[in-house]
C-alpha cells in the first residue's frame, strides 16, 4: 500500500497514469483515437517535456543527439515512439528532420563508423562486428523514422 506521503508525491498513481510515459505513447500511436488539435497539443507536451519520455529518456525529444553522442540510440528510440502518430511530420520538419538526414550521410560516406552498440541499438545485419553492417543496421533504422515524416 502505498503511504499517504508517497501518494502526494507521485501524484494520482504515480507515473504509470502520467501522459508522459512511454507505454502510453504505445497504445496511442497509430490509434487514431486523437482529433489534430488534441494531438498536437500531447505531442507538443511530449516534444518538449525538459524530464523526456518515463522509462525511455531524462531529456525532451526536441533536443536532438548526434550519432557521437552516447544517447543517440535513446533519441532515436523516443523518435520510434512518437513516429506512429499522424502529426508526428509536423514536429519532425524544422529541427529533428534535417538533422537527421545529416547524420545519415555522415555514416553513408563513411565519415563517422558506429563503435559498440548500446542498449538501444536494434541489430538487422548478420555480423554487429563488422562496421559497415553496423553503419547500415543504423541507416535503416533512421530510414524506418524518416519515412514517416
Amino acid at each position: 500500500m502505498i503511504l499517504t506521503r508517497e501518494r502526494g508525491r507521485l501524484g494520482n498513481g504515480g507515473p504509470v497514469f502520467q501522459a508522459w510515459n512511454m507505454y502510453h505513447l504505445w497504445l496511442l500511436q497509430n490509434a487514431n483515437c486523437m482529433d489534430d488539435t488534441l494531438q498536437r497539443q500531447y505531442l507538443g507536451y511530449i516534444w518538449k517535456r525538459k524530464a523526456g519520455v518515463f522509462y525511455l529518456s531524462d531529456f525532451p525529444p526536441a533536443e536532438k543527439k548526434s550519432l557521437e553522442d552516447r544517447n543517440f540510440f535513446v533519441w532515436l528510440s523516443i523518435l520510434e515512439c512518437l513516429s506512429g502518430f499522424s502529426l508526428f511530420p509536423e514536429f519532425m520538419r524544422e529541427d529533428a528532420l534535417p538533422h537527421l538526414l545529416v547524420e545519415v550521410d555522415r555514416l553513408i560516406h563513411g565519415e563517422i563508423a558506429m563503435t559498440a552498440p548500446s542498449l538501444h541499438y536494434v541489430r538487422c545485419a548478420e555480423s554487429r562486428r563488422d562496421k559497415h553492417a553496423r553503419n547500415a543496421d543504423v541507416v535503416l533504422r533512421i530510414a524506418r523514422v524518416l519515412v514517416r515524416c
